[in-house]
């Protein structure tokens, strides 16, 4: 999610400063851990300009080809925050980064929120380019 009055760049330049901390921080007893996260959604599966030059060499009007172009870039979610419609998010093809304790426990709710997530949304996380960072001083049996 983009914060308004930010560019997007602004994100990837905080995510690389918090990583970089994370790298060489030596100091406490409980190490840090982030979690680059990339779901596999269906939308980003196919190509949309694909999917358009594919209808169109199948016969499909102009007018059909916009519709179905239009039903597929536009989606957008919005989460329920105390029961209550939070603002509306247009998800984009960026990677999620989880920032969180390296613990087991945190570990394992990290895994549960996100296996329910995959059950509610029907999306899948993509494990071969879901990535795990650790602090310098996170516990060598959290990170296996």
């Amino acid at each position: 999610m983009q914060v308004h009055g930010r560019l997007i760049i602004d994100n990837v330049m905080i995510a690389y400063e918090t990583l970089h901390t994370m790298k060489t921080r030596m100091k406490g007893k409980v190490g840090s851990m982030a979690l680059k996260l990339n779901m596999s959604k269906t939308y980003d599966r196919i190509e949309w300009r694909f999917l358009e030059e594919t209808m169109r060499k199948l016969g499909f009007g102009d007018r059909w080809i916009k519709l179905v172009i239009e039903c597929v870039t536009s989606m957008t979610y919005s989460c329920l925050i105390n029961g209550q419609p939070d603002e509306t998010i247009k998800p984009t093809r960026d990677d999620r980064v989880i920032f969180g304790k390296a613990t087991t426990n945190e570990w394992l709710k990290i895994h549960e929120i996100l296996n329910k997530y995959e059950r509610v949304s029907g999306q899948l996380l993509n494990k071969q380019k879901t990535t795990t960072f650790f602090c310098s001083n996170a516990a060598m049996n959290v990170r296996k």
